[in-house]
């Protein structure tokens, strides 16, 4: 909001969230964008993988059910005025003000857009671990090129190895040309235009995952080699010239996630939902340069598990059947 306009604006939002309308013409606006989603994600494969993935990882959790067409169409505004007050609560709320204002002003500001809204019962987490079986399930669709995610359980940001893998990561598949994932699917043998792995944190579970896709004919081997790395990570680790590389980016740019206002609140929102602490911006690059081969290779040991690893391929892929 602007700054001049910081006032008006906030009164509007507290009204938004105090006492908000779900007039009909805006929720059949936001039904049809959801249908017209759905039904974009039944052709696409990527979405196809990632949602038969997350529904076998987590058969009996929120983060395993998707909503279809049949479901977004029989929501009615009851429904959302009865979820409202569990999920817009002060006890919910965690807020962050960046710009132009001072501690007294940001102060008045968050008075003004909480005002009416019920202090209420903050939503629990409840730790939710992956139920995948390891192994490939395919999943037919008549489309030329295939598309797989793939992954298996992770650490929680708690964990003292959480670092060193965020960090041995990059080598692995989130250092996008930098990575053993993309130089050997991609620069050496020309497979796949995407391949990589990153660390998901969804708050109530962890997960190590990663994705690929490419021409049917070339997804079997795609396959072999993202698991044979995985299991060469396990194993050795990374090497000091890899770990310099990765450690030189990822301080590098940690700035880049501050150019504006909206991602500095973001970030601040971050810290505190994560409870790592006001220091943390001082601390993390320093928790990064700390990190060593030996830590790296601990971690990689420990969170990496080749023979776990749970596979989804929506296509047709040749030379690849359902081992589970």
């Amino acid at each position: 909001m602007l700054v001049e306009t910081m006032g008006p604006s906030a009164r509007l939002l507290a009204t938004a969230l105090a006492v908000p309308i779900f007039d009909a013409e805006s929720m059949e606006r936001s039904r049809a964008r959801m249908i017209s989603g759905i039904a974009e994600d039944e052709t696409d494969p990527m979405a196809l993988a990632r949602k038969a993935w997350y529904s076998a990882a987590y058969p009996k959790h929120p983060y395993g059910r998707y909503p279809t067409s049949e479901s977004v169409e029989s929501l009615t505004r009851d429904d959302l005025v009865a979820a409202l007050p569990r999920l817009v609560n002060r006890a919910n709320a965690t807020v962050a003000v960046v710009g132009a204002v001072t501690p007294e002003q940001a102060g008045k500001l968050v008075d003004t857009i909480l005002g009416g809204v019920a202090e209420g019962s903050r939503v629990e987490r409840v730790w939710s671990e992956m139920a995948n079986d390891p192994g490939i399930t395919v999943i037919d669709l008549p489309v030329p090129q295939s598309a797989a995610i793939f992954g298996h359980g992770s650490i929680q940001r708690t964990d003292p190895d959480f670092i060193p893998a965020f960090v041995m990561n990059y080598t692995l598949g989130g250092g996008s040309f930098n990575s053993r994932l993309t130089e050997e699917v991609r620069e050496k043998r020309g497979l796949a235009y995407s391949v990589y792995s990153y660390m998901s944190l969804s708050g109530e579970s962890a997960a190590y995952l990663g994705a690929v896709q490419t021409a049917n004919e070339s997804m079997s081997e795609s396959i072999e080699i993202i698991q044979n790395e995985w299991k060469r990570m396990a194993g050795e680790g990374v090497s000091e010239k890899e770990l310099e590389k990765a450690k030189k980016f990822l301080t590098g740019a940690f700035a880049l996630r501050f150019d504006s206002n909206a991602k500095i609140a973001n970030y601040l929102v971050f810290m505190k939902e994560e409870n790592l602490g006001i220091d943390y911006l001082d601390r993390r690059n320093d928790l990064i340069e700390a990190v060593t081969t030996d830590d790296i290779k601990r971690a990689a040991s420990r969170v990496l598990k080749p023979e776990s690893l749970a596979i989804t391929v929506v296509g047709q892929p040749e030379a690849i059947e359902s081992t589970r």
